[in-house]
C-alpha cells in the first residue's frame, strides 16, 4: 500500500523514526572518555509529546498556548518549565509546532507518535524548510 505522495506507510515511519532515534540517541563524550546518552527536549502540549528537531527557517505562527518541558531523568514524568507555543506556519498543530525555549530559542517540536501518512507530511515539511 502506497501514501498520497506514493511513498510506503512503511518508509514513512522509518524517516519520522530516523529523526526520533537522532533526536533520542544521541550522545555526549564523558569526562571518563566513554559515551553517554544525551536526553531528547520534549513538551507536552495539549496532551500530546512533541520532540524537538533540527529544521531550518520556520516562520512563527500565531501563539496557540503553552508547552511543558518534560524532565529527563525520569522518563518525561517530571514537567519542567512552561514554554510559549507558537504555530509552525505551512504545518498542522497537531504534527508540529515552534516553542520558545529559553535555553534553545524558537524550536521546531514534531509529535513523537504518528501515524505513516502524518509521519510523511512532518518528514515533507522538514525537507521543505531545511532546503
Amino acid at each position: 500500500m502506497r501514501t498520497r505522495s506514493g511513498i510506503s506507510p512503511l518508509v514513512a515511519f522509518v524517516v519520522v523514526s530516523t529523526f526520533c532515534l537522532s533526536a533520542c540517541g544521541e550522545t555526549n563524550s564523558g569526562s571518563d572518555g566513554h559515551r553517554e546518552a544525551s536526553c531528547a527536549q520534549r513538551v507536552k502540549f495539549d496532551s500530546q509529546v512533541f520532540v524537538a528537531q533540527a529544521a531550518g527557517l520556520v516562520k512563527k505562527g500565531r501563539a496557540i498556548g503553552r508547552a511543558v518541558s518534560l524532565g529527563c531523568s525520569d522518563g518525561g514524568r517530571t514537567a519542567g518549565p512552561v514554554m510559549d507555543a507558537f504555530v509552525a506556519t505551512g504545518l498542522d498543530p497537531n504534527l508540529g509546532l515552534l516553542v520558545d525555549d529559553p535555553s534553545a530559542g524558537l524550536t521546531l517540536y514534531v509529535r513523537e507518535e504518528s501515524s505513516p501518512a502524518d509521519a510523511q507530511t512532518i518528514s515533507d515539511f522538514i525537507s521543505k524548510v531545511s532546503n
